[in-house]
């Protein structure tokens, strides 16, 4: 356990202290038991989680977190009593005990210290997998607390929280909250979800010919690690299976293969007991050391049948050698992580945390600056952003920037080359253009120049979570010739980039290179902003900007000629069946059409004679109640029943996916898209005070605004390979 774990914020911790204390106050284990739980997601889609109560037997007051696909297994096993959690992917349940302070130990004391507050009892938060001593909590670990315990006393206090029995075995279904935020208030309500066992020692049998091997007394590691690799058109992750002798750290085996495939490892490990390999003869060898936890559960079971001790280290020295050697014949560290950079940039951050021990004010300051008071949401990244910004932009006790007091640490001379590479990277705002799945191109949108030089990094881990047309805020730095990016703000999806610049400069901040440097700590600000987007639920509109309900209305007729001769007296309707070509017979379907705009015309409205009735389908209640007063003004027509329709609404907000797309086709969409877009130049815009973009472009102020309007317009979705006609745009307004 880590005697001096980095100081929490104040705010955080204040937060989480009075939370907890809180949710003692609500005395739950009065109707729970250790032996129950209940799920809970923050967010919609947010990480399945399991809670369990203590308190019951009136001895250990508090409550314990189970995350990811194991959560069932380790929830299960510490009902049981077994120290050997299957704890989740981090491998570890985040426990709160509420308990005199006297009892809690001096490490664990970090909340109690950094909250500053004075009590008889007080929480404690720790990790703890029944492997190690328990840990204390991360920052990251107490912001998930912090959620959990805002959602569950809000869930007690509403009595929402129902709880299912543990039970020994098999999938339980558990009631589970899902809490949603919106803005500062908190929504929670109950649903019911399954919860499987991994059971992954059981998906695996040990064939008859490795059990039949004779016992030797040898002692192997096994571990998998992923390999440096790129697959073309595939984001799987490469991996190598090590086989080691404990002795000598002499390679048994060497199997390359995908990371998802659990079963050829297993076959592997089994396929050297029965045919050895040239380093070692067949046979059992005595222990198995596992540096994989879902290798070894996967072989646990059938290894104990066979006589095999098996153990867990996840750092096991002879194989991180072996593995560093290994990646090192292939052609260098992993891209992702790349040791030089992430020890660099921890000795940097390590004089931060020094003076935050010293003046935890300064630190309580530094906080609210940058993100206005709020506990971002979020892992690593608030940290990442908030350091950052401390190191090379906040000013304090007399220094202009922290970077020059760390100067004055004896930093290695690796971290002081990074520190002169951070200090001369440029901060700017930087969009996803392209990715291979490994190599990623950003342009800077705030570089008008014709010759703006692109950032080409290389990321699998980015590549799989970054859309294309996501932006970056920050600075891309290259240090020891891998290039890495720094944050200051969150990842903005594509559909979120316009309103949040929007909110940048409405915090008053001038979107150049000078003014995002000057008033970078607003930066900070965007974690809760953005956070608050996407927890938003979405509401998809039709053109009028009405929320999207499809609707079908009846109305009785009596005289179809008269209504007939109505219909065709509005130029805004039109027959959708009738054959201009002199067929006799009347139309009997219409389509109401909107107004055009940008050279299109809206589809309003469905109609349809049927027997002595005229049906209609539109897909707004607004629209239903514009057509249904001019329908009921026809002599003779009559509104009958109206009811809402399930499925996508098949007017103007819905196209279907169509056949694939010749080049001709292609350049016609491309032609019909410059010209609807080229409309843009003559509408209002918010952003630039109510004026049209030709207006603005007659200041400099308004120039400089509609340019970066135009590169961060985002590109059509929908048809890969589209792009916004920004050059004609540009030479519309007589930008080149």
């Amino acid at each position: 356990m880590d005697p001096n774990p980095p100081p929490l914020p104040r705010a955080l911790a204040r937060q989480v202290f009075d939370l907890a204390m809180e949710w003692y106050s609500l005395r739950p284990w009065e109707s729970f038991d250790d032996t129950q739980m209940f799920g809970l997601r923050l967010g919609e889609d947010g990480e399945p989680l399991l809670v369990s109560t203590l308190g019951a037997a009136g001895e250990v007051f508090g409550l314990v977190l189970y995350r990811g696909d194991r959560a069932l297994d380790a929830i299960r096993a510490a009902n049981a009593g077994d120290r050997n959690l299957p704890a989740g992917e981090d491998g570890f349940a985040l426990t709160l005990d509420i308990a005199p302070v006297g009892s809690i130990p001096e490490p664990l004391r970090d909340l109690l210290r950094a909250s500053g507050r004075s009590t008889r009892l007080a929480p404690a938060c720790f990790v703890y997998d029944g492997r190690r001593p328990p840990r204390p909590a991360r920052k990251s670990e107490y912001r998930l607390l912090a959620g959990v315990l805002r959602a569950v006393n809000a869930a007690l206090r509403e009595r929402l929280v129902h709880v299912a029995p543990i039970g020994a075995n098999g999938p339980v279904r558990v009631p589970t909250l899902v809490a949603i935020e919106r803005g500062k208030s908190l929504e929670v309500r109950r649903r019911t979800e399954s919860f499987a066992p991994t059971g992954p020692a059981g998906l695996f049998d040990w064939p008859a010919e490795a059990a039949a091997r004779p016992q030797r007394d040898v002692h192997w590691i096994v571990g998998r690690a992923p390999v440096p690799v790129h697959l073309a058109n595939d984001e799987r992750q490469p991996v190598v299976l090590l086989a080691l002798d404990a002795r000598d750290g002499i390679a048994l085996l060497a199997n390359a293969m995908l990371a998802e495939d659990l079963q050829p490892a297993v076959e592997a490990v089994y396929g050297l007991m029965i045919d050895g390999s040239e380093h070692t003869l067949p046979g059992r060898p005595r222990r198995i050391t596992f540096a994989d936890r879902e290798l070894l559960e996967a072989m646990s079971v059938g290894l104990a049948a066979m006589d095999v001790a098996t153990d867990y280290e996840p750092e096991a020295p002879l194989l991180a050698d072996a593995i560093e050697s290994f990646v090192a014949s292939l052609g260098g560290a992993p891209r992702d992580e790349p040791d030089e950079w992430s020890e660099a940039l921890s000795e940097l951050r390590e004089p931060l945390e020094e003076l935050d021990e010293d003046d935890p004010d300064l630190s309580d300051r530094a906080w609210d600056e940058f993100f206005g008071g709020e506990v971002p949401i979020g892992d690593d990244e608030p940290d990442l952003a908030f350091d950052h910004w401390r190191l090379l932009h906040a000013t304090t006790r007399g220094f202009r920037t922290f970077a020059r007091h760390v100067h004055a640490f004896g930093l290695t001379p690796a971290a002081r080359e990074l520190l002169d590479r951070l200090t001369a990277a440029r901060l700017s705002v930087f969009r996803l253009r392209s990715s291979d799945g490994l190599r990623l191109r950003f342009e800077d949108l705030l570089d008008a120049r014709p010759d703006n030089v692109a950032v080409v990094v290389e990321s699998q881990a980015a590549a799989a979570t970054h859309p294309l047309g996501s932006v970056l805020i920050g600075r891309f730095c290259e240090f020891r010739g891998v290039t890495k990016f720094l944050p200051l703000a969150p990842l903005v999806l594509p559909h979120l980039v316009d309103r949040t610049l929007g909110h940048l400069r409405e915090l008053g901040m001038e979107l150049d290179h000078d003014g995002i440097a000057r008033d970078a700590h607003l930066c900070g600000r965007l974690f809760p902003f953005v956070a608050e987007l996407e927890a938003s639920p979405a509401t998809v509109t039709n053109t009028d900007g009405d929320p999207l309900e499809l609707q079908r209305a009846t109305f009785a007729v009596r005289d179809f000629a008269a209504l007939g001769a109505a219909l065709a007296s509005r130029p805004d309707i039109e027959p959708a069946d009738h054959d201009d070509g002199g067929a006799s017979a009347p139309p009997s379907q219409w389509v109401w059409f909107g107004e055009a705009r940008r050279g299109q015309r809206s589809l309003l409205a469905r109609l349809e004679h049927v027997g002595d009735q005229l049906l209609v389908e539109v897909d707004s209640r607004a629209r239903l109640e514009r057509v249904r007063a001019w329908l009921e003004s026809i002599p003779g027509v009559r509104f009958v029943r109206s009811r809402e329709l399930d499925g996508p609404p098949p007017l103007d907000d819905a196209l279907g996916a169509g056949p694939e797309l010749t080049p001709e086709s292609r350049e016609e969409i491309m032609r019909v898209l410059e010209q609807y877009m080229l409309a843009w130049v003559d509408e209002p815009i918010p952003a630039l005070d109510g004026r049209t973009p030709r207006e603005a472009v007659r200041d400099p102020d308004g120039r400089r605004r509609v340019e970066l309007l135009i590169r961060t317009m985002p590109d059509p979705g929908g048809i890969p390979g589209l792009r916004a006609p920004r050059e004609a745009i540009r030479r519309e307004l007589g930008l080149d």
